[in-house]
């Protein structure tokens, strides 16, 4: 007899164990409270106790849905059959993903499927969108989306032409939390309208996350779509890359008028009066690795009789690069800011020459509509500071130096110590 034909007998005479509690072993495995949810591991596993025997199929299975990517239309197929094979089935999705190929050419009319065929799962917490391009979407999938409403809901690598391609997911997901991962506008023949999102179409809104790896991309979308909504309470948008992209014009694309309005929009809405009104969002934020960061701010009223939440505005930027921060002032001015922090660790270099560089910021933020509730303008350090640079030479002349005209109004409230100073120790 062959090697192969050999029948395996255990070792011992292994017990053998009722079913019940073999899958209260693959329960506690599935229920593995270091779990986190970008580990794929776990899937491993169940996957392997699936391929021990038959009995254990069931139970893996129970667990291996909560967690669904789609990627063709034989998976949507197999996932359907999967679904309608037990009543208890749908509500254990809990993940969603539906995810081409990554070729934006292939043919992706089987997504316009999923939300019409998948039976409804009323238990999803997170819908991602991957590599989709939304212009080849028919009206099905945006009729039907409405049946797949979650909590969470991302948008990776997709393509839009008009904003209301990205406006109508949201309104008919209704997330508590947006977030954008490199989504692409494609410039269509027919330009759409800018749109505002008002009133309570987003009615469960929350927080909205956009990261992306180029600064136009931050652009196409914050200039066709101000995103508002009764429970929005935190935007940003951060940018990447680490340094700013030589091909493109940082001192116009920066400062651009209409990101800016769209950014101040969304922090003071139209579609309410005053802060007291209450939907206003605690933070709108612009990050960039290169530059800095503007951060729209609202903070708690720090005493019972004032009802107003205080309007802050910090920025955050870096002493060696092109000043374009401080071009961006005169846009947000009318927001009226009770406070104003800049953010920075000042250092010297023989190619930098921050005198001349911060002459704009300096005349902007010296301007009377930037005024704040005390007057004045607290810069403080931007990271943990390196004692021994400033050992001897002191943070605080070096930051009135490169701002004469704040220093000379004596708008600017800064102390050395803040930086470790050597010159003047505490």
């Amino acid at each position: 007899m062959s090697r192969l034909e050999t029948q395996w007998d255990p070792p011992f005479d292994a017990p053998h164990l009722p079913i019940e509690i073999w899958e209260s072993i693959i329960d506690v495995l599935a229920a593995d409270p270091a779990r986190t949810e970008e580990d794929e591991a776990l899937n491993a596993h169940l996957l392997e106790c699936s391929l021990v025997c038959r009995a254990w199929v069931p139970r893996c299975r129970y667990h291996l849905c909560n967690k669904v990517t789609l990627r063709s239309v034989d998976g949507l197929t197999s996932l359907i059959r999967y679904l309608t094979s037990s009543p208890d089935f749908p509500a254990r999705v809990y993940s969603l993903c539906i995810a081409a190929n990554g070729y934006y050419d292939e043919d992706q009319s089987w997504i316009s499927q999923v939300p019409v065929r998948v039976p409804r799962l009323q238990n999803l917490r997170e819908l991602e969108l991957s590599y989709v391009d939304l212009r080849d979407q028919n009206v099905q999938f945006w009729k039907f989306l409405t049946l797949m409403s979650a909590d969470r809901l991302r948008l990776r690598r997709v393509n839009y032409s008009l904003h209301s391609q990205l406006s109508r997911i949201v309104a008919a997901v209704q997330p508590v939390s947006l977030s954008f991962d490199q989504v692409w506008f494609v410039e269509d023949s027919i330009p759409g309208r800018p749109l505002l999102s008002c009133g309570t179409r987003f009615h469960r809104l929350e927080t909205v996350e956009g990261s992306f790896d180029k600064w136009t991309s931050i652009l196409d979308l914050v200039e066709g779509w101000t995103i508002s909504g009764p429970s929005l309470s935190s935007v940003q948008f951060t940018d990447r890359a680490s340094v700013a992209d030589p091909s493109e014009l940082w001192e116009d694309q920066f400062p651009n008028k209409t990101i800016w309005r769209g950014v101040s929009d969304m922090f003071q809405s139209p579609c309410c009066d005053s802060d007291s009104d209450g939907p206003l969002p605690a933070k709108v934020a612009v990050e960039t690795g290169w530059e800095g960061s503007v951060r729209l701010l609202r903070t708690t009223p720090t005493t019972t009789t004032a009802s107003e939440r205080r309007r802050k505005l910090e920025l955050e930027f870096r002493w060696d690069v092109p000043d374009y921060i401080g071009l961006v002032l005169p846009l947000i001015s009318h927001c009226q800011f009770h406070e104003i922090v800049l953010m920075t660790d000042p250092v010297t270099s023989e190619t930098s020459q921050p005198h001349h560089r911060f002459h704009a910021f300096d005349e902007n933020l010296s301007h009377p509509s930037l005024a704040t509730e005390d007057g004045k303008v607290r810069v403080i350090p931007a990271e943990e500071t390196d004692s021994q640079y400033y050992k001897d030479r002191c943070p605080a002349e070096m930051i009135l130096r490169v701002f004469p005209t704040c220093a000379a109004r004596g708008i600017l409230e800064v102390r050395c110590h803040d930086w470790e100073c050597g010159v003047h120790p505490v």
